[in-house]
């Protein structure tokens, strides 16, 4: 799926647990298009405040929304 215009199209993030179960991670996304494309397979924390819209696996924020990238041991 493709982003047009201001929006972010993300995978929601999953954790897994000790136990092997799966949950959700809130507000955290896999970024899969994006206006920059520096962010494309990101990770980032986004807010839930803003609109946002799902479409099957995929869900649709808008640029505005993403507060940070989060980035794991291995980037820093």
């Amino acid at each position: 799926m493709k982003a047009y215009g201001d929006w972010v199209v993300l995978e929601r993030a999953t954790k897994k647990l000790k136990s092997g179960l799966m949950i959700d991670a809130g507000n955290v996304g896999l970024v899969v298009d994006a206006p920059d494309k520096k962010l494309r397979g990101k990770r980032v924390l986004f807010s839930q405040k803003h609109e946002q819209h799902t479409y099957g696996e995929y869900f649709i924020v808008h640029n505005n929304s993403i507060m940070a990238v989060i980035q794991e041991k291995d980037d820093e």
